[in-house]
């Protein structure tokens, strides 16, 4: 978008915003200012929730934890959660957003699958995982961070307390309070933003915060996201993924089996339209309502986007302007929650929860090699089948937790908390048509893939229960930790998960702290009934880590230092692997169960990582962070960087205005074996199947990679009772060519001479072309 562009489409933008702020009847407590102005030694004090679900210093917490503020989204630029994991160590964000049929890719300390299962994701407590696949929701355009207080991410197990999915790690959501934004004197209080960027991108939210007549604070807030994105144009594709690709010479019918495909004048099959779809439709709302001890939230999510380079280019009409491409799932809930005093020394809160997650059935895709429209002038004419997805997913659950304060003799505090979780699933594995759209009323598909036949798609339902106690020991200024939870789902094997955490302070400015945590992850539906790699006898997959932390306030406390250690043992872990034995379980008519989800044996895994941050001088602030993951033969994990740095700081220049600059600096990627395109070429496999494109000198790795990030944000400018801030947001802001390593496999293998072969191998590609420099124009506002 040209300049002058930008700035029209901002100030048509902002006038809603202006209007809705300036009409407002009251002031508020503070301003933006605030957000910018926490220093090293506040953010050091900051309490957090999750590690023992209850409110602790973060120095204090049984658990490693990295907390991102509110403060640090604003002056950071961030506008997804995924953005903050980026600059935090452990994280590997393969893929730009939009992300793809699966909601994410990420990697935490080496360990991830298919929409990321195995971390545990929280809003306020509840959880926001995928119903039905666990997969990883509300961390992309689809979640916002307008009424955010913090984001605490626990690294480790967290089965203990948690159950399943808390498996490597938990990302927890934290809005503010309704009832803290609102002074005694204040009846309402606005905060809103827009952000205007390249290719037509516009993001406008707000947060509406009041009292009802009877004193409760409630709070609206939500986010709106369209862009039509820059449909995976101009990006680096060496290996020919997404550009100049062709339709294939044969295709695959219903009515007629494999027939010759199209040809176009002067021979040859039509060229099909390069790169993938990276437009979004996202909308986001919470309510929630504060009434003393009695809490209430209610949320919906929309997330309707392009599968940008989810898939290869040369199998799916990824980028036809009349071709369906695009994913689109929605998340909505309820909870109640109750806190009150219970004796003396106790308190006891009580949560029930109801959610839902759904994926639509225009969530689809047209394929280039099967079901497309053809008319050769020979065979009868076909038209293009649609491939879509319906499935939904409901959850009921009950969570009372009581906290009793044992001692409070000082030195030697004791505080026990205990609790349970009961849950009723409903969940489906998603139904895939073929054709018309499904309907959204019924299991029934009257045409499902790929035989266009009808069916019936299976719901399966669970009752899932946990209980868990952990007790906190102080020891003068030490404190120790146990607890343990156990676990039954009535679809998997019980589990029972012990953690353990001693907590040292030989120092007033030094802190050590020696963790053990066990945790367990079921398999999900799609693991367990996917036509092609599904599995019914699997069972849950374990992991054990140790890990060592030392944290230390240096230099008069104007450097703050963390340094970690850990090592992980996992077991039973479920994988996609060869069929071992093709009679007991036989390979379908179209290669079903060639290759299924298993419980492969062991695994070990290792890393450290490191935290620097620091205020050489007022108003500036540095921070940068190192992580190092390796397998049990210390060497590289697949699809991981084995060296990640990320550097940054942030300067208040002369209390006019704050400049953040970020680098991610990523080292080269291990490419697993089945990523062809990465590895030395296979001549044995050539000689069988076809020659195929590689890395121009294949070493088994991917290339690394620098990105970097800069915000300029303004101080607020005052317009009678209203706080404007302007911001300006650039990413990736030297144009760097970035592949991000493919997804799982990567297995998608590209043939030298494409049209020619009918079905390439392999659908994941091997890399994922990141944008290039992205430019975004913002304002935010609230009451003075």
């Amino acid at each position: 978008m040209h300049a002058e562009a930008l700035v029209i489409r901002l100030q048509r933008a902002c006038l809603p915003l202006i209007w809705v702020l300036a009409s407002s009847p009251a002031a508020a407590s503070d301003s933006l200012d605030d957000l910018l102005g926490l220093d090293l030694e506040q953010l050091m004090e900051v309490e957090v929730l999750t590690a023992s679900r209850r409110l602790e210093r973060q120095e204090d917490a049984p658990a490693s934890v990295e907390v991102i503020t509110r403060d640090m989204i604003v002056e950071r630029g961030y506008l997804t959660i995924a953005d903050a994991l980026r600059d935090l160590p452990g994280f590997d964000v393969s893929t730009g957003y939009p992300s793809g049929e699966y909601p994410t890719h990420f990697l935490f300390r080496g360990q991830g699958d298919v929409g990321q299962t195995k971390m545990l994701v929280l809003v306020d407590n509840i959880e926001a995982n995928e119903v039905s696949n666990g997969w990883v929701n509300q961390i992309g355009w689809e979640g916002h961070l307008t009424d955010v207080e913090r984001i605490e991410v626990i690294a480790g197990p967290g089965s203990a307390l948690y159950g399943g999915h808390a498996y490597s790690g938990i990302i927890h959501i934290i809005t503010r309070s309704p009832a803290d934004e609102l002074a005694e004197d204040t009846a309402i209080r606005a905060r809103a933003a827009v952000h205007a960027g390249t290719y037509k991108t516009l993001i406008p939210s707000l947060s509406l915060t009041g009292r009802l007549p009877g004193g409760a604070a409630v709070r609206l807030s939500g986010r709106f996201v369209t862009s039509q994105g820059d449909h995976g144009l101009n990006r680096s594709d060496p290996g020919g993924y997404f550009t100049g690709n062709y339709e294939p010479e044969e295709v695959l019918t219903l009515q007629h089996g494999v027939i010759p495909n199209e040809t176009v004048a002067g021979g040859g099959t039509r060229a099909i339209e390069d790169g993938f779809d990276t437009s979004v439709r996202d909308v986001s709302a919470r309510l929630r309502v504060e009434d003393g001890g009695l809490g209430i939230s209610a949320w919906y999510w929309r997330r309707d986007e392009g599968l940008g380079s989810e898939v290869v280019g040369y199998e799916y009409f990824a980028n036809t302007d009349d071709q369906p491409f695009r994913a689109v799932h929605t998340g909505y809930g309820l909870s109640v929650s109750h806190t009150a005093p219970f004796g003396p020394r106790a308190e006891r809160t009580f949560k029930a929860a109801m959610r839902g997650t759904e994926i639509l059935p225009s969530t689809a895709f047209v394929y280039t090699y099967q079901y497309q429209a053809v008319d050769n002038g020979t065979d009868s004419p076909t038209r293009d089948l649609t491939k879509n997805y319906h499935g939904v997913g409901y959850e009921l659950s009950i969570d009372p937790q009581a906290n009793w304060r044992i001692s409070e003799k000082k030195g030697s505090e004791n505080t026990l908390t205990a609790g349970f979780e009961v849950q009723r699933r409903v969940r489906e594995y998603f139904a895939i048509g073929l054709g018309n759209a499904q309907g959204t009323d019924s299991t029934i598909v009257d045409s499902s893939f790929p035989t266009g036949a009808p069916s019936v798609n299976p719901v399966f339902f669970s009752w899932n229960g946990g209980a868990y106690v952990q007790d906190s020991q102080q020891l003068g200024p030490h404190s120790l930790v146990v607890g343990i939870r156990a676990d039954l789902d009535t679809t998997t094997n019980p589990a029972l998960n012990p953690r353990a955490g001693l907590v040292l302070h030989p120092h007033q400015d030094w802190t050590i702290k020696l963790l053990y945590g066990e945790a367990f992850k079921a398999p999900t539906i799609f693991e367990l009934r996917d036509e092609w790699r599904g599995n019914p006898l699997l069972t849950s997959q374990k992991i054990r880590t140790a890990e060592a932390e030392l944290r230390a306030r240096l230099l008069d406390r104007r450097l703050f230092a963390r340094a970690s250690v850990y090592t992980s043992w996992t077991h039973d872990l479920i994988e996609v692997a060869p069929n071992p034995d093709t009679d007991a379980v036989p390979i379908g008519p179209l290669g079903q169960l060639a290759e299924y989800y298993q419980n492969r044996g062991s695994g070990r895994f290792h890393g450290v990582s490191a935290d620097v941050r620091g205020e050489p001088i007022e108003g500036l602030t540095l921070y940068a962070n190192y992580a190092l993951n390796l397998n049990e033969e210390l060497k590289p994990i697949d699809g991981v960087a084995s060296h990640k740095v990320n550097l940054g700081g942030t300067w208040h220049a002369f209390d006019l205005a704050t400049l953040h600059m970020g680098a991610n600096i990523y080292g080269p990627v291990k490419a697993p074996a089945s990523n062809r395109y990465y590895q030395p070429k296979d001549d044995d496999w050539v000689a069988d199947n076809y020659d195929y494109v590689t890395e121009e000198d294949p070493d088994g790795f991917g290339p690394g990679h620098v990105l970097v990030n800069a915000t300029l944000s303004s101080k607020s400018l005052s317009v009678g009772r209203v706080s404007l801030a302007p911001q300006f947001i650039v990413r990736n802001l030297f144009d760097a060519k970035v592949l991000g390593m493919g997804r799982q496999s990567g297995s998608g293998t590209r043939p030298v001479d494409q049209p020619s072969v009918r079905n390439p191998d392999g659908f994941v590609p091997a890399y994922h072309p990141l944008p290039g420099r992205e430019l975004m124009l913002g304002l935010r506002g609230e009451f003075r």
